[in-house]
């Protein structure tokens, strides 16, 4: 599935339940909020450049593919990331 996050809207996910995966591509001129203090594991091509924010109490947002799909495009883009929680980069090659 794909997510436009047009409009500057914000996508908030709320990960109360542990080690799941959002598979889609987001794509847009919005923002992706994570919270809930779990991990959230995202593996699409993302376009949006709105920038994201993780909020803390143990939440994790991880980047992962076994290629270099798995993006938040906003670290190539300079739009923010605001890392209250943990970040993780999981690739097997730069991207």
């Amino acid at each position: 599935p794909t997510t436009d996050t047009s409009g500057n809207a914000t996508l908030f996910i709320n990960q109360t339940t542990d080690n799941q995966a959002f598979t889609g591509n987001l794509s847009g001129l919005g923002s992706v909020t994570v919270q809930g203090g779990k991990n959230l594991t995202f593996t699409g091509t993302n376009t949006y450049t709105g920038g994201t924010t993780i909020n803390g109490d143990g939440t994790n947002l991880i980047v992962t593919a076994g290629t270099s799909t798995g993006s938040i495009p906003n670290v190539q883009n300079s739009a923010p990331i605001i890392n209250n929680g943990t970040l993780t980069f999981n690739q097997s090659t730069p991207g």
